[in-house]
């Protein structure tokens, strides 16, 4: 990204909507820019960035259902 603007927007989502997120992501053609993992920043809740050439770079945090 050049100049000024949003880099990537950040959304939570509940451990128990993961697999249905990520099936939906892959239909609207989103591709992973790497694996989803623990992020230490996040209190080690799981983290993956995803691209569409539409919308540009998301970011999703796996958070646990309470």
């Amino acid at each position: 990204r050049q100049g000024p603007g949003t880099y990537h927007l950040c959304f939570s989502i509940p451990q128990s909507q993961k697999a249905s997120t990520l099936s939906r992501l892959k239909a609207l053609r989103f591709v992973p820019a790497g694996k989803i993992a623990p992020a230490p920043a996040c209190e080690n809740q799981e983290v993956g960035f995803f691209y569409s050439n539409k919308i540009g770079l998301i970011e999703l945090l796996f958070i646990s259902d309470t």
